[in-house]
């Protein structure tokens, strides 16, 4: 059974680039060939121009729905602080 991958980026304000998500990708899709990850079939969810302490983030809720809905999934992120700002990191990878 093959396993899903979410690759999830995003940029906190609009003083970042909007090329920031597209940056994150690229840099997390380079990681997941080092690995050896399969991440051509990856969902791609990205929040932009929203808080990490903002856990009403569309992306982010999707992207609760979906690992708590599959199991065996791969999430990869650029860095941990594009998940969260707090401890809301923390929880979410211990319920993964």
């Amino acid at each position: 059974m093959a396993t899903m991958v979410i690759i999830y980026s995003g940029f906190l304000s609009d003083m970042e680039r909007k090329q920031s998500c597209d940056d994150q990708e690229r840099i997390v899709r380079a990681g997941l060939d080092r690995l050896g990850i399969d991440h051509r079939k990856a969902i791609v969810i990205r929040d932009e121009v929203t808080p990490g302490t903002d856990l009403d983030r569309e992306g982010f809720q999707r992207l609760l729905e979906l690992t708590s809905k599959h199991a065996g999934v791969t999430v990869a992120v650029d860095g941990i602080s594009r998940l969260s700002r707090e401890k809301h990191t923390v929880d979410f990878i211990t319920d993964l």
